[in-house]
């Protein structure tokens, strides 16, 4: 009897134990890295990842059918990171969400996208959980981006680290979708990712769609660096293919039928006026033109014509996205 009282004694100590490590236990966040032949950039990005500081944080890489040896490098330079491997390309929206549905259906809280070819503050993580806990209405939140086309060099971005001294926090309406960082909660609710996008256009999309539902978006000034176009820098000529059908349906999906003819009308200026004196160094404007006027313009007159042909699809989908977002945001109005 006495031993049987003791064991007793013993399993509850150790059970109230357990209790106590869950209670304390950090929200688990999982890093989403989306790869398609970028070991060169990988290199970099996955050990600048792995020095986050925040106990309870896991690495997934999904891999878009690499045709280099990234898959290999990974298994043997880096085996706890998580891989996924695609049989084919399924571009940034259906690669990102196959990695999104894999942390939702295990655990993770938080979701961290990252395009391959970013380095990080090992401090992001840590901040950006503990503004997401301290307000449920925070959905979204981005990080101060430095890097090619941006901010500045990655001395800048050292140094920004280096002279870090307190968060600060903004509202915005716009992230970039190279490192953004996501609450599981948003992803539940509204769904992943439009993969008629297929890439460009997919964040701006969910954003808005994230905004419409009523949850908050906010920038904080931890810096990550980012090298841009790491992938699609290497085909301009797809990517600007891909970036204009793309900005033509997102304004298909969330604008009138005169804002869908006015962005229509500020591509072509951009793509084909040779008057026109911009700044290329801006990835989004490099992508709108990419080559001369002519090539240019048919490439805007095939991302017209494919969002015709796709019209009522993208229609269908505005509106079962809206009615969905109105739903959340009552739902989040009688929550919080």
């Amino acid at each position: 009897m006495f031993l049987l009282c003791h064991l007793a004694h013993i399993w509850f100590f150790m059970l109230d134990q357990k209790i106590s490590e869950l209670e304390n236990m950090k929200p688990q966040v999982s890093a989403v890295v989306l790869n398609y032949n970028g070991k060169e950039h990988l290199q970099y990005c996955i050990p600048s990842l792995l020095n986050t500081d925040y106990d309870n944080f896991e690495i997934l890489v999904v891999d878009n059918a690499s045709t280099d040896d990234s898959v290999q490098w990974l298994k043997t330079n880096h085996p706890s990171v998580k891989l996924i491997v695609n049989k084919k390309n399924m571009g940034w929206s259906g690669g990102n969400n196959i990695g999104i549905e894999h942390c939702l259906s295990h655990g993770s809280k938080f979701i961290f996208l990252a395009n391959n070819d970013i380095r990080v503050d090992p401090k992001w993580a840590r901040f950006a959980v503990d503004i997401a806990q301290n307000d449920r209405r925070i959905g979204l939140i981005g990080f101060e981006i430095f890097g090619r086309g941006k901010k500045g060099c990655l001395g800048e971005f050292r140094k920004a680290c280096a002279n870090f001294e307190s968060i600060q926090i903004e509202e915005t309406t716009n992230i970039p979708g190279c490192a953004l960082f996501v609450s599981s909660n948003v992803f539940e609710s509204l769904g992943v990712f439009d993969q008629g996008f297929w890439a460009y256009g997919e964040e701006n999309d969910f954003q808005l769609r994230a905004q419409n539902a009523g949850y908050h978006m906010i920038n904080v000034n931890i810096p990550i660096w980012h090298y841009s176009e790491g992938s699609f820098g290497k085909k301009p000529l797809f990517a600007a293919m891909l970036a204009m059908r793309g900005e033509i349906r997102l304004i298909l999906k969330h604008g009138s039928v005169i804002d869908a003819f006015k962005k229509i009308g500020s591509m072509i200026n951009i793509a084909c006026n040779p008057f026109l004196n911009l700044d290329l160094s801006h990835a989004p404007t490099r992508r709108l033109r990419p080559s001369t006027p002519w090539i240019n313009g048919m490439l805007i007159t095939y991302a017209i014509f494919w969002n015709l042909i796709h019209l009522s699809r993208t229609l269908i989908q505005r509106k079962h996205d809206d009615q969905l977002s109105d739903r959340v945001r009552h739902q989040l109005d009688k929550i919080l």
